[in-house]
């Protein structure tokens, strides 16, 4: 149940140490990802694996999401039958 509810609705319970970022820059630029370092520069990786360095004075504001970055079984275009298949496979491993 626990592997279902993450697949379809992966903010309602985000793992410890993967919760989401968003730095707004000082040219209105959203950066969301996960923040690896809060010192100057910020240091944040993106959900592409992309690791980006923004220096203090760039950061306008910076704030932590409610949501997962994740995407949803249903944005990923997956049925009802594929996350019970994803969910037997991770049961028998």
């Amino acid at each position: 149940e626990v592997i279902a509810t993450s697949i379809i609705n992966p903010s309602s319970d985000i793992a410890h140490g993967f919760t989401a970022t968003e730095i707004r820059t000082t040219d209105n630029k959203r950066i969301h990802g996960l923040l690896l370092s809060d010192g100057d520069p910020a240091i944040i990786k993106n959900m592409g694996g992309v690791t980006q360095l923004v220096p203090a004075e760039m950061i306008k504001s910076k704030r932590r999401m409610k949501r997962s970055l994740m995407l949803s079984g249903d944005q990923l275009g997956l049925t009802a039958q594929d996350v019970a298949d994803i969910v037997t496979y991770m049961n028998k491993n």
